[in-house]
């Protein structure tokens, strides 16, 4: 079989895309020219119109953080207090003094607390004595913090009422810490 008889039987395929290696670059077809007289700002008003509206959007979404109020500038109110749930005060409890925290001690304990619950400590309550209870029922060797009232006086040893704490109803994003009600006698 000669050269010829071999090229002859392979099909040929006619396809743009398929050019020989090393042969002639394929012939393209030069776009029309744009209209002279055409302008893409005054001829297209859906491109101008979007255009603008990503603008207008741009600023928007740049500029709402400058004008929200931040934590500092804003009293929060009831609708916007991220909180974690605080468990129901329920009934009064019983239980005995073990002990009382230090300053130090109460100061932890109470930024702990207030970045465990998203709020913040009702005013009232900054200056209070802290006291270590083991309440009735508990397992043993458990200790919780209970706030001593002010003008109420309890020692290590003394048996007392307690209520949990709550949200202050009179202070949104505030809450009331658990309390000594009364010294029992």
């Amino acid at each position: 079989m000669t050269d010829q008889q071999s090229r002859a039987s392979v099909p040929q395929v006619n396809s743009p895309d398929v050019r020989p290696i090393g042969g002639p670059p394929p012939q393209t077809s030069a776009a029309p020219a744009a209209h002279p007289e055409f302008h893409l700002w005054k001829d297209a008003p859906a491109w101008r119109n979007l255009l603008l509206a990503a603008i207008g959007i741009s600023i928007l979404l740049v500029a709402m953080p400058l004008t929200r109020p931040t934590t500092d500038q804003a009293e929060p109110d009831q609708t916007t207090c991220r909180v974690k749930p605080l468990p129901v005060a329920g009934s009064p409890r019983r239980g005995q003094v073990v002990g009382f925290l230090s300053t130090d001690q109460a100061n932890t304990a109470l930024q702990r607390t207030q970045a465990n619950l998203g709020m913040e400590i009702s005013p009232d309550y900054i200056g209070n004595v802290r006291s270590l209870v083991h309440v009735d029922g508990a397992a043993q060797g458990a200790r919780t913090i209970y706030l001593v009232p002010k003008g109420t006086s309890v020692h290590i040893g003394d048996r007392v009422e307690l209520i949990g704490g709550h949200i202050d109803p009179n202070l949104p994003c505030h809450y009331i810490p658990n309390l000594i009600t009364r010294d029992l006698p």
